[in-house]
């Protein structure tokens, strides 16, 4: 399973007891005085508390699965390099400096010499070997690895058994204090994809307290860790509590001393613990909720652009989804903005390709498979389909959601109405709905993927032949040149053109049909500093700042 998959769910599995009991008899109306009353019992201890979204998997920072995961793992760890809050460049978490050169195939970093763990002893240049060696281990298991170790020399090898010696993988401790990196290729965000190289500290020297999985934190001790805050507890399905790392070594820059997760599943029990001053900051806002906040409190409100990409998948294997004429008839029949805007209301934009503007120009593209009903029917006409005449019922499937039912509907409708067609919208359970995909065992499915770094790579590599997420069936040699190209280029405006072209060999044969680029949504406190738009929506919690003043 990848940590990319969009895996949005309707439900409110996980909102505790507490979120239930303080805020249900809440009227709706009192949105002000309901946060300027807020109980100031938890801030005087400047605790900033978060919602999560839902429960973290895992705080093994080689295992992650979720944002939820990650949202509290980088608090606990810091990697080489961390990415600056405003302008989103590299620059140094454990490492104080490096350089490159071989057109950035070789890497040197130094390591700071006041790094340690939270236990105080010092981070070396051997705990990241030691930890990649762990996550490309061919048995454990790690779903990350893939996307940001597989440039080193030899590391895809090693990772699938193919090598058993780890020191032929390209990274090498020197010293203490210096560490070698050898890749197989040149990589534009080589360096931006080592802010997820997380060390660990070797199994040996923790007694009991090993990151290597959830339930060894249930025992109430706190695991070794590097970065600016440390776990104080995790109690399931009610809140994980990080404290400032008193030995991290830019502790002094870290302001908030405790930072609790809460994880909210429902939209709606989240914005209530906003409005009481229970949580500073969202992980979403209910859709019916936008517009008051838009009209009455939009110093409170963030809608901010987030690189990743929602779409429906059809399986080549299932005719009439063989066709290229039936798929662009199906691509050119859905109104998107229609969708986004009447459907969906949260500020989502229509996707016009593959990837965002965020992470690619395509100003000189007209590749597209926009709305037009007109040249949809006479696609079917020519798949034989005239007006849906003789047209399969096919299965549309959807995990379990209110938000993509209603959009199912909205392309359902489209369809219906622009093709004479007729789908069955299918629920299934996230598990269900998952296995079936993977398994080939559907027709029509909607599918979401967020990449782990800005770049468009990692979205347009799930559609390669060997794409790890690419379950359509589709394969086209030109378009894995394309990208195995892109993916090597070091020159910033050729890549994109080959990224472009890549995208017009894909949306010429509609494999899949892009829908919209997602969005982060939030609600955070106006006294809430350091929490700047980011399109991977990573908030690194050592900047951010809670200036709430006390009577």
């Amino acid at each position: 399973m990848s940590l990319f998959r969009d895996t949005s769910t309707v439900g409110n599995q996980l909102v505790f007891l507490l979120t239930i009991v303080a805020f249900s008899l809440m009227p709706m109306g009192c949105e002000k005085s309901s946060r300027s009353n807020a109980d100031l019992s938890t801030k005087k201890s400047k605790t900033l508390s978060i919602g999560n979204g839902r429960e973290p998997v895992t705080l093994d920072p080689h295992k992650a699965s979720s944002w939820a995961d990650l949202r509290v793992i980088e608090g606990l760890f810091e990697g080489l390099v961390l990415l600056d809050p405003v302008s989103k460049e590299p620059i140094g978490g454990v490492a104080d400096s490096w350089e490159s050169w071989n057109q950035g195939k070789n890497w040197r970093f130094s390591i700071r010499k006041d790094a340690n763990w939270s236990d105080g002893s010092r981070i070396t240049a051997h705990d990241f070997v030691k930890s990649a060696q762990r996550m490309l281990g061919p048995d454990f298991g790690s779903d990350i690895v893939v996307h940001f170790l597989y440039p080193l020399k030899n590391a895809q090898a090693f990772h699938q058994g193919q090598l058993n010696d780890f020191e032929s993988v390209g990274i090498v401790a020197e010293s203490d204090d210096s560490l070698l990196f050898e890749l197989e290729y040149s990589s534009l965000a080589f360096l931006t994809q080592l802010s997820y190289l997380f060390p660990v500290k070797e199994e040996g020297s923790i007694v009991g307290h090993y990151f290597d999985g959830r339930y060894q934190w249930g025992g109430g001790g706190a695991g070794v860790s590097n970065g600016p805050y440390l776990l104080g507890s995790w109690t399931t399905n009610e809140q994980v509590v990080i404290r400032k790392n008193e030995n991290y070594w830019d502790a002094s820059s870290v302001s908030i001393d405790q930072i609790i997760f809460y994880p909210i599943d429902n939209s709606l029990a989240e914005e209530r613990a906003f409005r009481s001053g229970q949580l500073q900051i969202t992980s979403k806002v209910p859709s019916g909720r936008m517009s008051w906040y838009v009209e009455n409190r939009p110093e409170l409100l963030r809608v901010e652009p987030r690189v990743g990409l929602f779409f429906i998948q059809l399986n080549h294997s299932v005719p009439p989804l063989d066709n290229v004429y039936v798929r662009r008839a199906l691509a050119k029949s859905i109104d998107r903005k229609l969708i986004v805007g009447s459907v969906l209301k949260d500020g989502k934009k229509p996707a016009s390709g593959i990837a965002p503007a965020e992470v690619l120009d395509r100003s000189n593209s007209s590749a597209s498979l926009g709305y037009d009903p007109g040249e949809a029917q006479e696609l079917l006409k020519l798949a034989g389909f005239e007006n849906g005449d003789g047209f399969p019922r096919l299965k549309f499937a959807i995990n379990t959601s209110v938000a993509y039912q209603a959009l199912a509907e909205a392309v359902q409708y489209g369809w219906k109405k622009n093709l004479g067609i007729e789908v069955e919208i299918v629920n299934q359970e996230w598990k269900a709905f998952l296995g079936a995909i993977e398994s080939g065992d559907y027709q029509i499915a909607r599918y979401g993927y967020v990449p782990l770094y800005p770049d468009p790579y990692p979205l347009f590599q799930i559609f390669t032949t060997e794409g790890t997420e690419n379950f359509t069936g589709w394969s086209n040699s030109e378009y894995d040149q394309l990208v195995e190209r892109a993916k090597v280029e070091i020159d910033p405006d050729k890549r994109d053109n080959l990224f472009i072209e890549a995208e017009k060999v894909l949306l010429s044969e509609a494999p899949i049909i892009p829908v919209f680029y997602y969005n982060s949504v939030y609600l955070i406190d106006s006294e809430v500093s350091g929490w700047n738009s980011d399109p991977m929506d990573r908030h690194p919690l050592k900047f951010l700042e809670y200036l709430q003043e006390f009577n």
